[in-house]
């Protein structure tokens, strides 16, 4: 949305009144972001649903779509559909794209497949962008299309999340938060530590954000209390969070207004087996 030069000057910056406009200005963007992020996620889901509902791939492609977001764009269409998403600016004779996929699906390795339609592509398994002539978008989707359903032999994949340990609320204190601090930092070859609990106690939740697009829960197993965040989960959850849940999270500091604190970024809810008080 901005050349990334506005960051770097930020943090190079040693005059407070330059440094508080350009703060200012950031933080304009990354709101324009957002919005332009979420108009692009409906206007892509609607394409979807009604085109490209059992394709095993999704290309969604507009001129709508600015080229700074498109990747952001097809992560979000990777939460909701789990399946390989390309998203496209098109333009009037080329067009510029972004690639997500998931872990069952290698996508610099199918886009390799189709080379000869690219002006230019490049990126590894999970993320890749590429170039190509606009007249060639229909032909891109066809070829992937034909690669994933050999690949997933009909049956796409279900998504999964990997915990590394089933714990309670007793075992999430701060000496465990700052031992997590020491395998940092976390990216792709070393994802965060995630955690399950069983049998947790909803002692209220709401949505927060813009259109509810979030839900904030306090959660209590064995007499401790906890506060835990789901993003992009409070419309799924909204109005009809089970009085007991079983939660996937990463446990993790959480600074707001100066205060620190600890939370559970939770994953993943599904209704405890035993759902009574």
């Amino acid at each position: 949305m901005e050349h990334a030069k506005l960051s770097f000057d930020l943090l190079m910056s040693t005059d407070r009144p330059a440094a508080d406009a350009l703060a200012v200005k950031l933080d304009e963007v990354n709101r324009e972001r957002q919005e332009a992020t979420r108009t692009c996620v409906e206007q892509a889901r609607a394409t979807i649903l009604v085109s490209q509902k059992d394709a095993p791939v999704i290309v969604v492609a507009d001129e709508g779509y600015p080229q700074g977001i498109v990747g952001l764009v097809a992560g979000r269409l990777i939460d909701e559909f789990y399946r390989p998403a390309l998203v496209v600016e098109r333009g009037p004779e080329t067009s510029k794209g972004s690639a997500r996929s998931i872990p069952e699906f290698n996508i610099i390795e199918a886009l390799d497949q189709c080379a000869d339609l690219f002006v230019k592509h490049g990126g590894h398994k999970a993320a890749a962008g590429f170039t190509l002539n606009t007249s060639r978008l229909s032909d891109l989707q066809s070829r992937l299309t034909d690669i994933a359903r050999q690949q997933f032999d009909g049956q796409p994949p279900e998504p999964s999340i990997h915990a590394d340990a089933v714990v309670s609320f007793r075992e999430l204190d701060r000496p465990l938060l700052f031992l997590l601090e020491q395998l940092e930092p976390c990216g792709a070859e070393n994802p965060p530590s995630r955690f399950v609990s069983r049998h947790v106690a909803v002692r209220s939740h709401k949505t927060m954000g813009k259109d509810g697009e979030h839900l904030r829960l306090k959660l209590m197993q064995d007499n401790i209390v906890r506060d835990g965040v789901a993003f992009r989960q409070g419309k799924a959850w909204s109005g009809h969070v089970p009085p007991f849940i079983d939660i996937v999270y990463s446990f993790e500091w959480n600074e707001y207004n100066g205060m620190l604190s600890m939370q559970l970024n939770i994953k993943d809810i599904h209704p405890s087996a035993t759902n009574h008080r």
